[in-house]
């Protein structure tokens, strides 16, 4: 016995076929994509290096500064003896 119309399954839709054009096209892109994700983690790599050079450099920065203040201290210090010696001299002792 046949199963009625209306239970029947549905005829099978013809077997497709991908465009050439199209599978090339998205092969094209995944290439693309691929790079980009390499360009950006080198980038991401560049800017990490940058950004720890940039912290050295400042840390450096900032001991200079602090070297240059205690150089500035020792030379006023040293201007200042300088100045009680030749009253000293000048005063004759």
């Amino acid at each position: 016995m046949n199963a009625p119309a209306s239970h029947q399954s549905p005829p099978h839709p013809p077997a497709h076929h991908p465009d050439p054009d199209l599978a090339a096209a998205v092969a094209v892109a995944a290439d693309a994509a691929q790079q980009c994700q390499q360009t950006l983690q080198a980038n991401t790599r560049v800017v990490a290096d940058a950004h720890r050079a940039v912290q050295r450099a400042r840390a450096q920065l900032h001991a200079s500064e602090h070297a240059t203040a205690r150089a500035a201290a020792h030379v006023t210090d040293l201007i200042d003896r300088l100045h009680q010696l030749a009253a000293q001299y000048r005063s004759g002792g």
